[in-house]
């Protein structure tokens, strides 16, 4: 068992070139990889109520099964549990998550069931500083869940060694220089809202719009970026309705980060943007 620590940041398609340029400018050559993924659960979804996600990636060198679960004590969603097997085939062996302490009286390993699956493309980097090793993937794809399909634009960012505090200090530089959203959100959280019809912020423990966003840019210690807040309102003039128009405006207006993205009305619009 391991503690996976990463941070996620979206952005628009639209960048994704310019972004992937400038990180093979700074840090060489990425390893490029397609990836696909199967996840797996019970009927009634006993995982995803747990917020726990069981998958079987598929990648160039074979297969891996993998178990994450979340980190008791984690307060701002950068921190997981995970567990991971090796595989010959693509098949779940259930029979290896009888090594977890408890899995069997909880989720009984004869109902899982594939429910959903993710497909990316994934760019990677090894950064190795003084104050730490980190790993950096842009993936860019697609979720496929209920019939419905997630784009999957986003920029991962792992711990390997060092401490947390470089790694969110390297983040920000990357979120002043672009604009980039952090978003806490994993894929299978996603898929899993998709699956239900829901909106996956209700879900979440400190949700109130896209609060929990805001407190993650106060956690890297940003002040809202004029850049970012400009970018977003050229999405919202594309899209949005004119009400909502007005409404980011004044929030931009005011230099107000933390209200423009608390705005219920903004979070249920990218809500429904997002899916497709």
């Amino acid at each position: 068992m391991a503690i996976e620590r990463e941070i996620k940041l979206s952005l628009s398609p639209s960048l994704l070139g310019q972004l992937s340029a400038s990180l093979k400018q700074s840090y060489g050559t990425p390893v490029c990889l397609d990836l696909s993924n199967t996840y797996y659960d019970s009927p009634d979804q006993q995982l995803a109520k747990a917020k726990m996600a069981l998958r079987v990636r598929k990648h160039p060198d074979g297969y891996i099964q993998t178990f994450k679960r979340p980190l008791p004590g984690d307060t701002q969603g950068f921190e997981r549990l995970e567990d991971e097997w090796q595989l010959s085939q693509p098949q779940l062996q259930p029979e290896l998550l009888t090594q977890l302490e408890g899995w069997q009286e909880q989720w009984p390993i004869q109902e899982l069931q594939p429910q959903f699956s993710t497909e990316f493309v994934r760019q990677q980097w090894q950064i190795e500083q003084p104050e730490g090793h980190w790993e950096l993937a842009l993936d860019q794809g697609q979720i496929q869940a209920n019939g419905q399909t997630l784009l999957i634009c986003e920029l991962e960012v792992e711990l390997k060694a060092g401490e947390m505090s470089a790694m969110q200090s390297f983040v920000g530089q990357w979120v002043q220089q672009w604009p980039l959203m952090l978003f806490p959100l994993s894929k299978a959280a996603r898929a899993q809202a998709l699956l239900a019809g829901t909106d996956p912020w209700a879900s979440q423990p400190m949700n109130q719009g896209l609060l929990q966003l805001v407190r993650g840019y106060y956690q890297l210690q940003l002040k809202p970026n004029r850049q970012q807040l400009d970018a977003w309102l050229q999405t919202l003039a594309r899209f949005a309705p004119a009400e909502l128009l007005i409404e980011a405006q004044g929030f931009a207006q005011q230099q107000d980060l933390a209200g423009y993205l608390e705005s219920p009305t903004f979070a249920s619009w990218l809500w429904q943007q997002e899916v497709r």
